[in-house]
């Protein structure tokens, strides 16, 4: 049996969240605000996408190939009997046996999963550690687990989440829906589970209680609204205009997510289309973005309006 990790991440979640709450998350001023898991405030969701070898795991299905040919082989573990890789009702792996879970919680921890690569070779993905305490940003929002995963390659141990920052190297599930990074879109996939690293949009996603079986039971559109919203997708078209560590203050139009400092300017009201009105760019310039997307309105004060998901504010 594994215990739960409450060392890495709960202990944690308390001393970033004090640290957000007094200075929002300015990764460069505080090592612990660099760990963007627990900067609730910080864009841009880019970058630290699961991988083997170069090959992508952000999206997996648990019986069908997926990617360029990739799939999944057996789960083995120490109960001495080879094991299907599942996710639960929770968001959770689990070891199936048949239709049986017979592997769950923390005793996943240790179990490898064979990954058969495109080339037809394959690699033994390792789950090393697991967290089901990760705090919601939302207020409607229930405890998310996370997991960390290794993976030997020419005799290294590498991260599935390539992260420099090793408490960003955790990744949490979200069944059933594929997140395209390149147009920030939601598309059903029943069987899939994308597997979103810390700093991910998708994982930011989750945090803010907008994934499919999160309490606050968000629309697809609410969550292609979210990823938009907080890559700076202002176009809708899946360009981004900020960067990572960009603070910036999101307020959800149902008032469960707020921000942790004062808002200051306004950004943007967003849809699922990306920005309804947009006054103050939170990295690019107006001219930029008017370049790349054409004129988008001026926010006239700071009321929602119809249809808006999302209001986002810049500090002072």
């Amino acid at each position: 049996m594994h215990a739960l990790n409450s060392r890495s991440l709960s202990l944690l979640s308390l001393t970033a969240a004090l640290t957000a709450a007094a200075i929002g998350c300015d990764v460069d001023d505080d090592a612990a605000l660099s760990r963007s898991w627990w900067c609730t405030q910080c864009g841009s969701g880019l970058g630290n996408s699961p991988n083997i070898n170069g090959a992508s795991l952000a999206n997996i299905h648990l019986t069908e190939p997926f990617g360029d040919g990739m799939y999944l082989g057996p789960m083995s573990s120490g109960l001495n009997v080879n094991l299907r890789l599942g996710v639960d009702a929770n968001d959770a792996f689990v070891g199936l046996q048949g239709q049986q879970v017979v592997l769950s919680g923390a005793d996943v921890v240790g179990a490898k999963i064979s990954v058969f690569l495109p080339n037809n070779e394959y690699v033994w993905l390792e789950i090393t550690d697991i967290d089901n305490q990760v705090p919601s940003w939302s207020d409607s929002g229930a405890m998310v687990t996370a997991y960390k995963a290794t993976y030997f390659d020419q005799g290294v141990v590498k991260a599935l989440c390539p992260a420099v920052v090793g408490d960003d190297r955790w990744f949490t599930l979200i069944p059933d829906e594929r997140y395209s990074s390149g147009a920030n879109e939601v598309e059903s996939a029943p069987g899939t589970v994308t597997l979103a690293c810390v700093g991910e949009a998708a994982a930011k996603m989750k945090l803010l209680d907008f994934h499919p079986h999160g309490n606050r039971q968000a629309t697809p559109e609410e969550r292609q609204a979210t990823l938009r919203m907080v890559t700076g997708d202002y176009c809708g078209n899946g360009h981004s205009f900020t960067v990572s560590g960009t603070k910036v203050a999101w307020r959800d139009a149902a008032g469960l997510v707020d921000p942790p400092f004062q808002e200051y300017a306004m950004e943007a009201l967003w849809d699922a289309d990306g920005a309804i009105c947009l006054t103050t760019p939170r990295h690019a310039r107006l001219e930029d973005v008017a370049a790349v997307c054409g004129e988008i309105p001026a926010c006239d004060g700071l009321d929602f309006v119809k249809g808006a998901v999302w209001r986002t504010m810049l500090p002072k």
